[in-house]
């Protein structure tokens, strides 16, 4: 054991080229941590990704590939493009120090993502097929250790139908930034693989072809993509956290190609951006199979959910595979003024059987039928030192609104104010991420401060109720959310990252023996320090603790903690890179269960969660043979202090340990 110890902390291979900022994978943990049912974080980890290697030109982007970012508020981009007209072409990323409201901590934490170039002339048609670059990626992950769902115990088949390895296979076209093909496909642990229902290969396929210009046409997509309109209330399938100034406004592109393994917030079919002068649009459709829990009765065939997390391992998930078919197609109109843009949003959807869910109470307003149809209208308003934003929605006769205000109080100082009602009756897209939901009321208060230039203070207080029953909430409730973030950074070598959060709401209380659960007042607190010192050209370690804590009305405080150091290798020249680390948890439930983002197979996302007592190592490598071939690999192992297995129904592991493996070939030319 501790030769295991000495190798993760002191001899480490290899990792990325480049890992994400701080605040980014904080984002990201924040994501995987939502309360729905499944969060899709592939999409947003490979925008990231993908602007490591293709960083945003601050001298040409008009703020949407900043905006998709998601770390910087409107105002920040504003002011940026302000001090471009008024100064011109930058010429050094640098000089964004210099930009009104913006400080060393911001820039920190996006200069991984932007670059300056001069102006880029348009490629011609001829050549767009020859001066671009490939990019084919082969993965490979399992589990040693085998779990319930693929032993026998007594039955004639497993009940997994598939291997216990997940495969992905990726192939990129890029012609920075004016074409982009793109084909993925991947089969999950436990689904089949050139067998059954899978004999032509990979559970899910996802394609798409880009062309993006700077003429009337500004993109074509045709394939996969998604859609983001407005500020949710119709449609949003973005990058959609809160915490600060940055994220309290939905922005980014409308249409976007789709390049993740998510298998469910995207659309299938083709869609085109538009823009004249002063007016810009958007126009898509969609045809799409999704899965969905098939039943029948003397009326005919229909479903009483849309299921959303992509997995098809076992008979009964394979048979709601496919089984509901969905065209939604719609629209974006959008004039800019002076100082405002105002649009209207539009889309239609249609099932090829009716959605009923299963009767229960808190399910009364659920969204039933075969068609549904949103209509929004949209606008925000620029002034030099604030800006306005809203939303008002109809769908099925119910209004639905949303707006806020953003301000600049001073040069260290911005607060932010969102408040949104969204009736129980009111539909929003089912495929939209978790940016809105029915049936809330809420407002959300925002302050960022920047005492001094390299210290950031956000502090966020929210309040919300929901009028009526919830999942898991028999009874109309209410609740409130608060927190503090600080980000120090003294110089280039040692940056400090310090948060405490708190979430106050109601839940039906569990384990008790009543005929119907009651509701209880639950909080949930969270606090956590991580630092980071960069020791020199090669080497950079990184420390965390968090500590959470849970309460019931009814019951103990539960807690748990989490501490774990890294080591990063990345010498300047070097085949070699490499990274690891070594976590400890312990805690008392999954009530206290806390998410950590790992270094990975790039460009993957692995967010894992832990609960229990416990260790976790992990070692990832990276080995270039030329400049266009690389190998990389990770070994990640768990081991627990428990004797009744590890997880639970058909993912259980009989023993106290879990080993996971990967690994990856690039080839790019």
């Amino acid at each position: 054991m501790m030769r295991v110890l000495f190798l993760c902390l002191f001899c480490p291979l290899c990792s990325n080229a480049q890992e994400l900022p701080a605040r980014t994978e904080e984002l990201l943990e924040q994501m995987a941590d939502l309360d729905a049912e499944e969060v899709d974080i592939t999409e947003q980890e490979g925008v990231f990704a993908y602007r490591l290697k293709h960083p945003v030109n601050i001298n040409e982007d008009d703020g949407t590939g900043l905006a998709e970012l998601g770390l910087l508020s409107p105002l920040h981009i504003q002011w940026l493009l302000e001090h471009r007209k008024v100064f011109e072409a930058f010429l050094h990323v640098y000089e964004l120090q210099a930009v009104p409201g913006w400080d060393a901590t911001m820039f920190k934490q996006l200069q991984p993502f932007i670059t300056v170039r001069s102006y880029e002339p348009a490629l011609p048609w001829r050549t767009l097929f020859k001066s671009g670059k490939h990019q084919w990626i082969v993965r490979y992950r399992r589990v040693l250790e085998q779990a319930a769902g693929y032993r026998l115990n007594g039955l004639e088949t497993t009940p997994y139908v598939g291997s216990p390895e997940s495969m992905l296979f990726r192939y990129r076209y890029q012609v920075q930034p004016a074409l982009q093909m793109h084909i993925l496909g991947e089969k999950d642990a436990g689904e089949p693989f050139l067998k059954g229902r899978n004999r032509t290969g990979f559970d899910f396929l996802s394609a798409h072809v880009q062309y993006r210009s700077k003429g009337i046409l500004r993109k074509l997509v045709v394939g996969d993509f998604t859609v983001s309109m407005g500020q949710g209330l119709v449609q949003w399938q973005g990058f959609s956290v809160g915490g600060e100034i940055a994220s309290l406004k939905q922005q980014g592109e409308v249409v976007r190609a789709y390049g993740g393994a998510g298998e469910f917030a995207f659309y299938r079919g083709a869609a085109i951006s538009l823009q004249k002068r002063k007016w810009h649009g958007n126009v898509f459709g969609s045809y799409r199979s999704l899965d969905g829990n098939l039943k029948a009765d003397s009326s005919g065939k229909y479903v009483t959910s849309i299921q959303t997390g992509g997995y098809h391992r076992t008979p009964s998930e394979m048979e709601d595979k496919g089984v509901l078919k969905q065209m939604a197609w719609g629209a974006t109109l959008h004039r800019k003024f002076s100082k405002a843009i105002l649009g209207v949003n539009w889309m239609q959807q249609r099932y090829s059987i009716p959605v009923m869910p299963e009767p229960s109470v808190y399910n009364r307003f659920y969204f039933r039928g075969d068609a549904l149809q949103s209509v929004g209208v949209d606008g925000e308003y620029y002034g030099k030192h604030y800006q306005l934003f809203g939303e008002v929605a109809h769908t099925n006769g119910v209004l639905a609104y949303t707006g806020g205000l953003m301000m600049s109080t001073s040069a260290k100082s911005d607060v932010g104010f969102r408040f949104r009602h969204v009736p129980a009756d009111f539909h929003v897209s089912g495929q939209s991420r978790a940016a809105l939901q029915s049936n809330e009321t809420g407002c959300l208060m925002l302050l960022n401060i920047r005492p001094i230039q390299r210290l950031r203070i956000n502090a966020n207080v929210e309040l919300f109720r929901h009028p009526f029953f919830k999942f898991r909430t028999n009874g109309p409730s209410h609740g409130r959310r608060y927190g503090i973030h600080l980000f120090y950074k003294p110089n280039k070598q040692f940056e400090a990252l310090a948060y405490y959060t708190a979430v106050h709401r109601a839940q039906n209380e569990e384990d008790v023996l009543e005929r119907i659960a009651p509701v209880a007042f639950q909080s949930t607190q969270r606090f956590r320090i991580h630092v980071q010192w960069v020791l020199n050209r090669s080497f950079k370690i990184r420390s965390r603790f968090e500590a959470k804590w849970f309460q019931s009305e009814n019951s103990t405080t539960e807690s748990g903690s989490v501490w774990f150091g890294d080591v990063l290798y990345q010498p300047l020249g070097s085949r070699w890179k490499g990274s690891a680390r070594i976590m400890f948890f312990n805690t008392d439930s999954y009530n206290t269960r806390i998410y950590a983002y790992e270094q990975d197979l790039h460009p993957g996302t692995v967010i894992p969660m832990v609960y229990g007592q416990g260790v976790r190592l992990y070692l990832t490598g990276q080995f270039k043979f030329t400049e266009h071939v690389s190998f990389s690999f990770k070994l990640a192992r768990s081991m627990y202090q428990t004797n009744e297995g590890i997880g639970s129904g058909y993912e259980k592991i009989e023993g106290s340990s879990k080993t996971q493996v990967g690994i990856q070939g690039t080839i790019t030319f």
